[in-house]
């Protein structure tokens, strides 16, 4: 019977080991990615994907048409 609770304490003890350990990997990966600018303005030779002002009737008629 000792033996038994034993090994369920070892069992226990072995998982909130991982959890901490995949918890901890986790806050690591997201602390990286939180200071990931993505919004920033692209630097290089980038181009505009559009280059002239659309009015919702030219989106509506786009949506009509072609269902984007």
């Amino acid at each position: 019977m000792r033996r038994y609770i034993f090994n369920i304490f070892k069992l226990c003890i072995l998982f909130l080991c991982c959890t901490l350990l995949f918890y901890l990997a986790l806050r690591a990966i997201h602390y990286e990615y939180d200071y990931y600018h993505r919004y920033d303005e692209p630097e290089g030779t980038a181009v505009k994907v559009f280059l002239e002002e659309h009015d919702i009737i030219d989106h509506l008629y786009d949506f009509l048409r072609i269902g984007e």
